[in-house]
């Protein structure tokens, strides 16, 4: 059904495994996003839109400026910076989850800006760079072979970058609860996790099961502490994780060949 030859292009070959892990990437910010800053600011889907624009415009822009630049630069060269940016923005909006500031949709505009005007130098050339590795009678093949890729990129980035952000949330509450000095509350610190947990999982405040009503005041704030502490380094591990992933797509970019093969 398939005819692998296609591979022995290093272009192809080195290519795809780059389209994979920049599109594990891309999903992962535009799934950890709006998760924030609906569950957790309590956006609506607007508002978060909204705040989301820089990264769009920036893309669309960009991919109007990729094809002249393309004409007059090595199209390879183009890709890695475009990665390199994107990586920077990353690293912009990770460094933004290191301290106990809220974040709010307007702190993210800059990294924001700069990871859509990387993404839209990947966007732009990637593709265009896959497709003419191959000959015009496996276009076919070679096409449905980049949007396989693509769409498991996507199913990745949400299946991992989700789970590394449950992973460290949900630590970070069993740690802050097992290690602070201010709770102590007459039940099982498990059950305690537990319905911290419930608590992160369903922040819509009404609709949280934890009764914060029966404990007194300074230990609902170290509750919320806690739980804002944990969403914090849930964040700022996955975009590491993000920022990562970039750099293994630059490592593996550099061995697709300067010139066209085919």
């Amino acid at each position: 059904m398939f005819d692998f030859d296609l591979f022995k292009s290093k272009t192809f070959k080195f290519g795809n495994i780059a389209l994979l892990t920049i599109n594990l990437s891309l999903m992962g910010i535009l799934f950890i996003l709006p998760v924030y800053m609906q569950q957790v600011l309590k956006y609506t889907a607007i508002q978060t839109g909204i705040y989301l624009i820089p990264f769009s415009f920036s893309i669309l822009i960009i991919s109007f400026v990729a094809g002249p630049l393309s004409q007059k630069f090595n199209r390879k060269c183009l890709l890695m910076l475009g990665i390199i940016i994107a990586a920077i923005g990353v690293f912009i909006i990770h460094n933004l989850f290191s301290g106990q500031k809220t974040v709010v949709g307007s702190d993210l505009a800059i990294g924001l800006t700069i990871c859509g005007i990387g993404t839209g130098f990947i966007l732009a050339l990637l593709a265009n760079m896959l497709i003419s590795a191959v000959k015009e009678e496996n276009q076919s093949e070679g096409s449905g072979m980049i949007r396989g890729i693509t769409n498991l990129g996507y199913s990745m980035g949400t299946a991992i970058i989700g789970s590394v952000l449950l992973i460290f949330v949900f630590s970070g509450i069993a740690t802050g609860v097992l290690s602070s000095p201010v709770l102590d509350v007459d039940m099982p610190e498990d059950k305690l996790i537990t319905e911290l947990h419930d608590y992160t999982n369903k922040m819509q405040g009404e609709h949280a099961k934890i009764n914060l009503s029966q404990y007194p005041e300074e230990k609902v704030n170290e509750f919320k502490r806690i739980v804002h502490s944990s969403i914090q380094l849930g964040i700022r591990q996955s975009f590491l994780v993000i920022f990562i992933v970039l750099l293994i797509a630059l490592v593996v970019t550099s061995f697709i060949p300067s010139k066209e093969q085919r």
